[in-house]
């Protein structure tokens, strides 16, 4: 059978250390009100977001309730609010999306910002310890900056995070002129 994330689900601190430095990318430039964390697990980001940058609306998504407040939704069964929110944060989950043409068109509720972490396969190439992981899909990050090019984004900052083998995004909705 098929590993899914519910079937291996576990947090470690590491996962929180990519976390911060995929958030880091913000700065007090990029104006953000509210935050939908898409896959938001233990929800360290609505810590970080708020001790950082003072965001604290926060939404957290994920496939089971995490507090009282979690959208509940399952992503590979095409679950998602229809709700927009200035900043999109997808920080290990994308690994497990099914269907990412379906996954990146939900992007149209992200009115500014997305955050985005991914192991490519340019960083981890064997697909057996991809499918070990529970892994859906193999993107390199040009199919990433595709997707969201054809959503209306473009890579605003992209680093290669050596330490966890990720690649790390900062895409910003192009301005129509």
């Amino acid at each position: 059978m098929e590993k899914e994330w519910k079937d291996i689900e576990y947090f470690s601190e590491r996962f929180d250390l990519r976390t911060a430095k995929l958030i880091d990318l913000l700065d007090d430039s990029y104006l953000v009100k509210d935050v939908l964390d898409i896959g938001c697990g233990l929800m360290f980001a609505k810590r970080y977001l708020y001790e950082k940058y003072g965001i604290n609306n926060y939404y957290g998504l994920d496939y089971k309730s995490r507090d009282n407040e979690t959208i509940i939704c399952d992503l590979n069964k095409k679950e998602f609010p229809s709700k927009y929110y200035d900043l999109f944060l997808v920080a290990g989950c994308l690994e497990y999306i099914k269907d990412v043409q379906w996954f990146f068109s939900r992007f149209v509720f992200c009115k500014k910002y997305a955050l985005i972490s991914y192991c490519s396969v340019e960083l981890v190439p064997d697909l057996e310890k991809r499918r070990n992981g529970a892994w859906k899909n193999d993107l390199t990050a040009l199919d990433i900056k595709n997707y969201m090019s054809g959503e209306g984004f473009v890579a605003d900052k992209e680093v290669i995070d050596a330490e966890f083998a990720t690649n790390l995004f900062l895409f910003k909705r192009k301005m129509i002129s």
